[in-house]
């Protein structure tokens, strides 16, 4: 059995809502990780990586060299208002991701954006622009083992796609049925469950509220 359980593939065609419900029918899940990356290559060879908090700093003093040292010192993600970058979050539903979270593919990672975001300056500048002139946004597809999610959502994904196609419309957005169910990795995750990578041209920037289109 290699049966991937995809919910894009199953929402579009509803007669597939009659599936079998259960774990036992699926030995992947089809997930996606949105980030703004100049190497997409990496995510074949490598997987997706863990970054310390050091690394991203070092990265945040390199981008805003030309600020004062102070300015950038002073400058910290507020308490609970990022995600750790000792985690790694997939949605499984892309188009949820790109319609509700593109920043993660418009600015990368939210650690340094939040970062960015209290940078004080005189100007009044919005330094999380600069993070746009970093690579390209980037959605990574991968194949999850069902074995390999964590506990918790190795039953609780089904259990709540099968609400979902049971008509239970709580934690869906109509009409295209969206899901909202996404899941955080405390280790790198490897090359091996990367199977494919596409580029979005053109988003919803939910932190300026405003449509973003990327530009070589």
């Amino acid at each position: 059995m290699d049966a991937i359980l995809d919910w894009r593939v199953i929402s579009e065609d509803p007669t597939r809502f009659g599936l079998p419900w259960d774990q036992s029918s699926f030995a992947r899940l089809r997930c996606f990780h949105l980030c703004r990356t100049e190497e997409v290559d990496s995510y074949y060879k490598y997987g997706i990586r863990l970054v310390s908090r050091d690394t991203l700093r070092q990265q945040f003093r390199d981008l805003f060299s030309e600020l004062p040292k102070e300015t950038i010192e002073s400058a910290n993600p507020k308490s609970g208002h990022h995600a750790s970058p000792q985690q790694v979050f997939v949605g499984v539903d892309c188009r949820f991701l790109l319609q509700y979270c593109a920043h993660y593919c418009i600015y990368g990672s939210e650690y340094l954006t939040s970062l960015a975001a209290n940078i004080t300056t005189p100007d009044g500048e919005d330094y999380r622009q600069r993070l746009k002139n970093i690579g390209r946004p980037t959605v990574i597809v991968l194949d999850i083992p069902f074995e390999c999610l964590p506990p918790s959502d190795a039953t609780g994904v089904i259990d709540e796609l099968a609400r979902v196609a049971s008509g239970d419309l709580d934690n869906v957005v109509m009409p295209n049925m969206l899901i909202d169910y996404g899941i955080s990795f405390d280790h790198p995750l490897p090359c091996e469950w990367v199977v494919d990578h596409c580029h979005p041209e053109a988003v919803w920037d939910p932190l300026i509220k405003e449509d973003y289109k990327y530009s070589a």
